[in-house]
């Protein structure tokens, strides 16, 4: 459990790569899916006016988008990478949007 708070762990950990790869599945979901779980992310941090949440929001993604590989394994490569690299893209799109960054 404790790798997914940095989402690292040893590359021979098989069972850590499986968790990571789980934890991450969301983002590979179909639009409509990953579109729930976006908003239930921002209901769980509502205490954030929406300047702060666009902003942090948007770090986080570009985060993601950034890393060369979101999964580990080959599997979930194949199932959920190019998914997942849409749904991020789209909702980072819209959050720049929302503040007015054009990129």
């Amino acid at each position: 459990m404790l790798a997914t708070a940095a989402h690292e762990a040893p590359e021979d950990d098989g069972a850590a790569t499986a968790l990571l790869d789980a934890d991450l599945a969301i983002l590979g979901a179909t639009r409509a899916t990953y579109a729930g779980y976006a908003a239930a992310v921002r209901r769980e941090y509502a205490q954030y006016d929406e300047g702060a949440w666009a902003a942090g929001r948007a770090a986080v993604l570009a985060n993601l988008l950034a890393r060369p590989l979101l999964y580990r394994s080959e599997t979930a490569r194949a199932r959920w990478e190019t998914a997942a690299r849409r749904n991020l893209a789209a909702e980072l799109t819209r959050w720049r949007e929302h503040a007015g960054d054009r990129r």
